[in-house]
């Protein structure tokens, strides 16, 4: 063996680095936030449908929150199987 000494990293160096480098990362995305843009208001964007235009941001939000509607198992289970088979899941 060589007379090279092996560098070992404790248990407490790596936290203390991952936690460094956490620190960094997020306060790098809190300065990021400051460069988007801020929406005029809070409500979704009209849905202004014209065939010149196939922006999917203007398309209206659904309402919130969804109302609760009973499944049947079967029916839901051979929907899933022809998604599937038709290469849309």
């Amino acid at each position: 063996m060589s007379n090279e000494k092996k560098r070992i990293l404790t248990r407490e160096q790596f936290i203390k680095g991952s936690l460094a480098g956490l620190v960094l990362v997020g306060g790098a995305g809190a300065l990021l936030t400051g460069c988007s843009e801020t929406a005029e208001s809070d409500s979704p964007p009209a849905n202004t449908n014209n065939n010149n235009n196939n922006n999917n941001s203007e398309i209206a939000a659904a309402a919130w929150p969804f109302t609760y509607q009973k499944l049947d198992p079967d029916k839901a289970e051979e929907l899933a199987f022809q998604s599937y088979l038709d290469g849309h899941g």
